[in-house]
């Protein structure tokens, strides 16, 4: 049987075990078409029996190649495997953090401060992830710099106005707001550098991938400061001292200040957790274990050197020394426990210069000789006072001697007058 263009152009097309209706076609994987059986289809047509089993599968398929077999139903394990995996690649991820919270908010958001200037309180919060967009922006904070002292004090006091726009905020805390600018935009680079520079070995290749969100100019300026000299020796040294760097805190997204300021209202007196107190709240999780080994073993030697002093002797000045002999020395600028903005300066006073603490060591060495001159003199004076009261020390016992001796003779001398009468 021969199928004419009439019959190709039905409605209905025959097939080995009937008629299909046009809308029952499905687009196969590679475009092809591949026939569907519908159940509320009637077969109205047969096809004539004269056609050879040749010309037949020729025409049209069997009823086991329609059919998928069981082994292309059932998914094999490697089959649900990929599936899973590509469902995970595919999964949505956070993004970026936009501040939406701060779009819709027509008034500026006041702004908490404990004694040492730091922001505190929710506001805090809104506060350092709106600093943080600040530190990605190429057009407010550029990455082509490879200081943040080199960035012009033009710019920075721009991002000091941007914050002013959306916060209620005062020159007192400005010190504060370029720090936290200053360690969001130099974790940026990091991030920049470890997804986008380290894993390709070529200039060609790492000047293709550059990030979405970074001006083409200033990544081809930062590719070429971390391929020079100074920025390999750079990175060198910022990886040693990251390893150095071997205890993570619990804070995460709260400041220090933020939670000594939690704990200080926490307490009935109102007096603030010394360092002591604000180290094993940031370095321990929820049921009271250290979080790494490094914090532990730290935490161990502070309460076996408490455990040594009496209560009655454990002031803040007390602990503070114990905390500084179990952590060693703070870094130059910074104060453990404190956070960001807090100096020495701040806790222990101002910092003399280097001719101040001259003057100042040799007014004390001045002083103790001084006081040692007046310390001999004194010991002088002391020992020709105990030689004049030696001597009339004896010229007493001589004189209380004498004394007694003179009442007696004179009592002899009378008996012998009335004797010789």
């Amino acid at each position: 049987m021969i199928i004419t263009r009439s019959q190709r152009s039905s409605r209905h097309k025959p097939t080995a075990t009937g008629i299909v209706p046009r809308g029952a076609r499905s687009r196969g994987r590679r475009g092809g078409t591949r026939e569907m059986r519908r159940e509320d289809s009637p077969v109205t047509l047969q096809i004539s029996t004269d056609i050879s089993s040749s010309s037949q599968a020729e025409v049209c398929p069997t009823q086991a190649e329609v059919q998928p077999t069981q082994a292309e139903v059932q998914p094999t394990r490697a089959d649900i495997e990929a599936s899973t995996v590509a469902t995970r690649a595919r999964k949505r991820t956070r993004g970026p953090n936009r501040c939406i919270a701060l779009n819709d908010r027509q008034d500026r958001i006041v702004i908490e401060y404990n004694e040492y200037n730091q922001p505190i309180g929710q506001s805090e919060r809104l506060l350092s992830s709106y600093l943080g967009i600040i530190a990605r922006d190429g057009q407010k904070t550029p990455i082509n710099y490879a200081d943040w002292r080199r960035i012009p004090m033009e710019m920075k006091e721009e991002m000091w106005e941007v914050v002013q726009l959306k916060f209620d905020i005062d020159d007192r805390a400005k010190k504060w707001v370029f720090n936290g600018i200053s360690h969001s935009w130099r974790n940026w680079k990091s991030e920049l550098k470890r997804k986008y520079y380290d894993p390709f070995p070529t200039v060609e290749e790492q000047l293709q991938h550059c990030p979405n969100r970074v001006d083409r100019q200033q990544w081809v300026s930062l590719v070429e400061f971390w391929g020079s000299q100074e920025g390999v020796e750079r990175s060198k040294r910022n990886t040693e001292n990251r390893a150095k760097q071997t205890m993570n805190h619990t804070a995460g997204t709260r400041s220090f200040a933020r939670i000594r300021e939690e704990e200080r209202a926490r307490n009935p007196n109102g007096q603030a957790p010394d360092r002591i107190e604000v180290f094993r709240l940031t370095h321990t999780r929820r049921d009271g274990q250290p979080v790494d080994q490094a914090a532990e073993d730290a935490l161990r030697q502070l309460n076996e050197r408490m455990s040594q002093q009496p209560e009655s002797s454990q002031s803040s000045t007390a602990r503070n020394d114990i905390f500084t002999q179990v952590m060693g020395e703070d870094r130059r600028g910074r104060v453990r426990t404190f956070g960001l903005g807090v100096a020495p300066s701040d806790i222990y006073g101002p910092r003399l210069s280097a001719p101040e603490a001259r003057r100042m060591a040799e007014a004390e060495r001045a002083m103790r000789i001084e006081s040692e001159q007046s310390v001999v003199a004194l010991k002088e004076q002391m020992d020709q006072m105990k030689t004049r009261m030696s001597r009339i020390e004896t010229l007493l016992h001589r004189f209380t001697e004498s004394e007694s001796v003179q009442p007696s003779s004179s009592s002899e001398h009378v008996g012998f007058r009335c004797s010789s009468r």
